[in-house]
């Protein structure tokens, strides 16, 4: 399942052509063009017309995050191998109804992407809302971690990037080259 903004998806759908022979669908359109790519084209029913769980007829579902907003109770029902949350700095904020979603979905991997600037925390709490969503079980305290790292400078700002790091995958512009 990959998650983007509006303008992205036809990004994304363009890369997967071009670079994959992946099967991709784009869940768009208004409510019954939707259902009817669910049903024809995600769903797999068996010879009764029962929805068979947990199997998808396509490699990759892509929506923007307004569709999956409006189709999240049939995309739970899936259990995702790989969710890939493009804009990622959307799940700083904790209230945020798109992160709360995402959390609820089922899935073995998750992964956030988004611009580098997006990491900087515009506070110290930003950055626990994030890694919390990325892996609960390691920052699974608020408390403890505004204890540990607030204020995110100094001493705290190394310790706390020295954790950090793992789950971040960065690259500059002579990497690419």
């Amino acid at each position: 399942l990959v998650l983007a903004s509006d303008n992205q998806v036809v990004s994304w759908k363009e890369h997967f052509d071009n670079w994959s022979n992946l099967n991709v669908v784009v869940l768009a359109g208004n409510t019954s063009s939707r259902q009817i790519t669910i049903d024809n084209e995600i769903d797999v029913h068996d010879d009764h017309g029962r929805l068979i769980q947990d199997y998808i007829r396509c490699d990759v579902v892509l929506t923007a995050y307004k569709t999956f907003l409006s189709n999240s109770q049939n995309l739970m029902e899936i259990e995702w191998r790989y969710v890939i949350a493009d804009d990622g700095s959307k799940m700083k904020n904790s209230r945020g109804r798109i992160r709360n979603l995402i959390k609820q979905l089922k899935y073995e991997h998750i992964t956030l992407s988004m611009e580098w600037e997006m990491l900087k925390p515009k506070n110290d709490y930003q950055i626990y809302f994030l890694m919390n969503f990325i892996n609960p079980q390691l920052f699974n305290n608020f408390n403890d971690f505004v204890n540990t790292f607030v204020p995110y400078e100094g001493e705290k700002m190394i310790q706390l990037n020295k954790i950090v790091e793992p789950f971040i995958l960065t690259r500059d512009v002579d990497m690419i080259k």
